[in-house]
């Protein structure tokens, strides 16, 4: 199920050439999969890859975003078919003419050697008339209960403050579909089911949606459903969740129907270009960084006006005899001031006089070692928690101190006053504050997987995302270790030496972070069989996924294995895995000739590996998705009976800790489970993935049910790989989630929050540091071209024309820094403070396609735009640049791309290369944004004489607001 459930968030996170042939074509992949199809007719525009589905324009905007197909046992713990993550299934397509258009269609029947009881076809139409047609055509020959579901993903953008009427086989229904949504509930937030016809008005004109009744076609808002994600924002489109009836063929097919021609929305304004006079500034980019916040956040916080100098001369007092972690962690605390602002105060290894307690000083210690800064601090009404972990912190203008109750609890303290700096004009400091502070859950943990030349990577995850907000394990899967023992096995692409490993281990050490390898065993076991090696010892030796329990030589391998990686890690606890065990393959197949039950392999097998492991005073930690029936959980429930899993966890050696793991958003009062585990007498950690309302809600159900901490899982392959992997990033940014609800012990909103998660990885992963000096520049007076209002009314004539709780009115136009950057807002005559460019989609009125700003022989090294977009478009697409020219004839050009360095302003996100300039609500309660885009010149020496900013006259409509340049 977690694989499962993987594929399909993963769906719900992702998701040429001119018909003029007559002959058929076969699009067929014999040796691993169909990539892509991509086909135009009309105005039409389709892709289908199987990893995303099928993708839809219109007029050049985006329709669909992607679909799936799943078809699985009722209770979804066993798959019959689905592409999306096993794109091996789908290797044949025909495309072929069709009545003028094109008619591509998919042969979902499985390789013999990926056998199914299901086979069919999907099918897709494009017309001339701009008409889209999409069929589903299968059969199931298996005689047992399951479902299908088959759903499109559709872009909101011409959807939203559109008026529609839905006709179903007895009633009308007339609405406006909204610009909020209105219920996570699905039902709440229909638009239509079971219709035959949907017309919507939208302002490119009439949209159809064409269907069955009988097909039961649902049509509603997803975007606050418990698996949405709010930066990319859904409408669903589909049949959900139908059981299947063997032996019959079913057929379902809707179709959308648009425009011929696209009503135009707005005129071509043609301003003339206009000679600027840079107005000179000394502080175009000044000292800014100051957080008002603490990454998690501490149970008590007081900040106060104080403000403590920063420097190479400041001295760090650890105590006479500080202990190893106590110097570890103030090693990583200086390398860290180090790398973010370039200083590197003194440490003494001894107390300090009584005349230096109010010269600049740090002192740092564990309470019974080094107790000058637990007095320094209680003097300051400062009392150490209970905690082991705990800490207490105080900064005033001359002393700062950090007092542990363990050296953990030191380490603890000194990444909060590494949060602390403050860098302006003046210079750097650590702001004044008091802070007592402990962690709610003990147990505060990452898993993730090893990789081929990961090393760096996990390395730099460990320091700056995991060690920097108070992890303090690792759950390291790492079997593709390359293991002396059995150098065969060694994967071409996950395979990872052990000199890099140690390099993990190592830095996991300087980091106080504990190791706890997790190597599978019996499901997930596929590692063993990498290469085909070992499938004398594979239960399905046509599936090579468990091992064969009830062979000897299986454990001879295992054991082996195993032994080699506690020399190589010398763990306290070792993970096991154990999930998901009947997932893949026949289990049992080969032994069955014991005649034992599921239960009886899987609980045998747990007692001989815990066996050996308790002979070596290892503890052991597994999945547990195997020992509890859905009315016991929320998810990942894959026991076959209530009665099979009491039988289970009656088995189970009560010493184990059970990492029990879901991925459904629930209110943490429904994660029944971890009381369940709890109250039988197991060690238990709440395991999640993600999505925030998962991660908040579980790490609140440990505290609330008492168990042992909380374990962030990570599922983006089987390479740890974050350069390489963009559209995995929300994976590692829910490392800082996790850090601060398993900390904290509190289910905030992640619109409460005092961080944007997003904006702090790439901060932090991309080594973004504060700017520590002024550099002179020149702002420019953009009045002159300027032309729509902040604010719009009740006739939709201001901003993008969606009403007054829509608008950009909250944000603060006669505000001068945002962020380190000065920005010079324009007001026109009117009121106007933006100039939006010309879009598909605009409002009535007339937008210029580009305006040319002359410069006369103007030096910069950068240049900085304060600038969003009107409308979401569909991500990677150009919607405008900025071009520079020099006076030597040369020229520069920026791209604006969306999801790249431009965002529309209700789509809060950020980039490697654009930061968040401003963040605010609208009257609606909705957020919205601007965004600092800045322009690097490749050539600094040369002069400018004109900057020229275009839209590409797309959906999304450039916003600009300001302009500001750096010498």
């Amino acid at each position: 199920m977690k694989k499962i459930i993987m594929a399909f968030v993963l769906a719900m996170i992702v998701l040429g050439h001119v018909v003029a042939q007559d002959a058929e074509k076969m699009v067929e992949a014999k040796t691993e999969k169909l990539k892509e199809i991509h086909e135009k007719c009309g105005d039409l525009e389709f892709w289908y890859r199987p990893e995303k589905g099928a993708q839809l324009n219109v007029f050049g905007m985006p329709i669909i975003i992607g679909s799936s197909l799943w078809v699985m046992s009722r209770d979804w713990s066993t798959r019959y078919y689905g592409p999306i993550d096993q794109p091996e299934l789908l290797i044949k397509a025909s495309v072929d003419a069709y009545q003028g258009g094109v008619r591509i269609v998919l042969h979902h029947t499985p390789p013999e050697e990926k056998s199914s009881p299901f086979a069919g076809t999907e099918t897709f139409i494009l017309m001339p008339d701009n008409s889209y047609k999409a069929t589903l055509e299968f059969s199931f020959t298996k005689n047992t209960t399951a479902v299908f579901e088959w759903g499109n993903e559709i872009h909101p953008l011409l959807l939203l403050n559109s008026p529609y009427v839905a006709s179903e086989d007895r009633a009308t229904t007339r609405g406006v579909i909204p610009l909020f949504c209105a219920s996570g509930d699905m039902n709440k937030s229909m638009v239509a089911r079971a219709f035959k016809n949907v017309e919507i008005s939208t302002r490119i004109g009439g949209i159809s949606l064409l269907a069955q009744p009988k097909s039961d076609m649902l049509f509603f808002d997803y975007r606050k459903n418990k698996w949405a994600q709010t930066d990319k924002p859904i409408f669903w489109l589909g049949i959900y969740e139908r059981d299947i009836i063997p032996g019959t063929r079913s057929a379902h097919s809707f179709t959308l129907r648009f425009p011929r021609g696209m009503r135009q929305s707005g005129n071509v304004d043609k301003p003339s270009p206009k000679n600027m006079k840079p107005e000179l500034v000394k502080d175009a980019l000044a000292p800014n960084f100051d957080n008002s916040y603490i990454l998690p956040t501490p149970k008590e916080l007081e900040w106060t006006p104080h403000l403590f100098p920063l420097s190479s001369k400041t001295k760090i007092y650890l105590g006479e005899k500080p202990g190893t972690e106590t110097r570890k962690g103030v090693d990583f605390f200086l390398r860290e001031l180090k790398e973010r602002y370039n200083i590197k105060p003194k440490v003494i290894a001894g107390e300090p006089k009584s005349d230096e307690l109010d010269k600049n000083i740090i002192m740092v210690g564990e309470i019974k070692r080094f107790p000058h800064p637990a007095v320094y601090c209680r003097e300051r009404g400062l009392a150490h928690p209970e905690h082991h972990e705990g800490y207490v912190l105080t900064v005033d203008e001359k002393t700062a101190a950090v007092s542990g109750n363990s050296e953990r609890g030191v380490f603890n303290g000194l990444m909060s006053l590494l949060q602390m700096v403050k860098v302006n004009e003046r210079g750097i400091f650590l702001k004044g504050g008091r802070i007592s502070d402990f962690p709610a859950l003990d147990f505060r943990g990452i898993h993730c997987f090893s990789g081929r030349n990961a090393s760096d990577q996990i390395i730099k995850a460990i320091r700056k995302l995991m060690a920097c907000h108070k992890i303090n394990n690792l759950v390291w899967e790492c079997e593709y270790i390359i293991w002396d023992s059995h150098p065969e096995l060694e994967h071409k692409e996950y395979g990872m030496k052990k000199s890099d490993a140690r390099k993990v281990i190592k830095a996991a050490d300087e980091s106080l972070i504990e190791v706890t390898p997790l190597i599978q065993s019996l499901g997930h076991s596929e590692w063993i069989f990498t290469n085909r090696k070992n499938l004398d010892i594979a239960e399905d030796p046509e599936s090579p996924y468990a091992y064969n329990p009830t062979n000897p030589k299986t454990y001879q391998f295992i054991f082996g294995v195993y032994q080699e990686a506690l020399d190589f890690f010398k763990p306290k606890a070792f993970h096991i895995g154990h999930d998901e065990v009947t997932m893949t393959g026949r289990f049992p197949y080969r032994s069955k000739a014991s005649g034992k039950s599921v239960t009886q392999l899987i609980m045998d097998d747990i007692h001989t590996l815990h066996q050996w492991f308790m002979e070596r005073n290892v503890k052991v930690m597994l999945w547990g998705d195997m020992f509890i029936y859905p009315s016991e959980g929320t998810d990942a429930c894959l026991a076959p009976s209530l009665e099979e899993a009491k039988k289970r966890r009656a088995q189970l050696p009560k010493d184990v800790t059970i990492c029990d793991w879901h991925y459904v958003p629930n209110p943490p009062e429904s994660q029944v489970s971890l009381k369940l585990f709890k109250k039988d007498g197991f060690g238990v950690i709440g395991s999640g993935w993600y999505l925030h309302d998962d991660i908040r809600n579980l790490a609140k159900a440990c505290v609330l049910y008492g168990a042992d901490g909380y374990l962030q899982t990570t599922w983006a392959g089987f390479s740890f790989n974050v350069d390489g992997a963009e559209d995995l990033w929300l994976q590692y940014w829910a490392y800082l989630w996790a850090a601060e609800h398993a900390w904290s012990g509190e289910n905030t909103p992640a619109d409460e929050l005092p961080f944007d998660a997003r904006q702090l990885f790439f901060d932090l992963w991309f080594g973004f540091k504060p700017l520590l000096k002024n550099k002179e520049g020149f702002t420019l007076d953009l009045s002159q071209f300027v032309n729509r209002s902040l604010e719009d009314n009740e006739n939709c004539s201001g901003w993008i024309g969606y009403g007054a709780d829509y608008d950009f009115s909250s944000f603060p136009k006669n505000q001068t820094r945002f962020g380190e950057t000065r920005f010079q807002i324009a007001s026109g005559e009117d009121g106007s403070s933006a100039i939006l460019f010309h879009g598909k989609i605009n409002p009535q009125g007339a937008f210029p396609k580009e305006i040319q700003l002359n410069l006369n022989q103007v030096e910069m090294s950068e240049c900085h735009f304060l600038m969003n977009c009107a409308f979401r478009a569909r991500e990677g697409a150009e919607i405008g640049e900025i071009r520079f020219d020099y006076s030597g004839g040369r020229s520069d050009v920026m791209k604006l791309v969306y999801g790249r360095n431009i965002f529309s302003f209700d789509d809060v996100r950020c980039s490697p290369v654009t930061r968040i300039a401003w963040k605010g609500k609208a009257k609606s309660g909705s957020v919205i944004g601007v965004y600092d885009i800045v322009w690097q010149n490749p050539e600094p020496g040369w002069k400018i004489t004109k900057i020229t900013i275009r839209s590409a006259s797309t959906e999304a409509s450039p916003i600009l607001f300001a302009i500001t340049g750096v010498k």
